[in-house]
């Protein structure tokens, strides 16, 4: 239905993305539950950041995350 990858960058850094979802599977929660269950692992390995990095649309994380996320602009 989906896919979600994230990669330890060092001790306290995971870096999120990309991840996907069939396009007749999507809002069905299947997103939700791929980055809800990256954010978990995450935790359990007791990393302190992640990092969403080209994230879009930037709606669907704040849906999601009960968190202000801040967007950093390519120049």
């Amino acid at each position: 239905m989906g896919f979600c990858c994230y990669q330890k960058q060092n001790a306290g850094r995971v870096v999120f993305g990309p991840m996907g979802v069939r396009k007749d599977c999507r809002n069905s929660g299947y997103g939700r539950s791929l980055v809800l269950s990256a954010l978990h692992d995450v935790n359990e390995q007791s990393f302190r950041e992640f990092i969403i990095s080209e994230a879009g649309p930037i709606e669907f994380y704040e849906r999601i995350l009960p968190l202000k996320l801040h967007t950093k602009e390519k120049g």
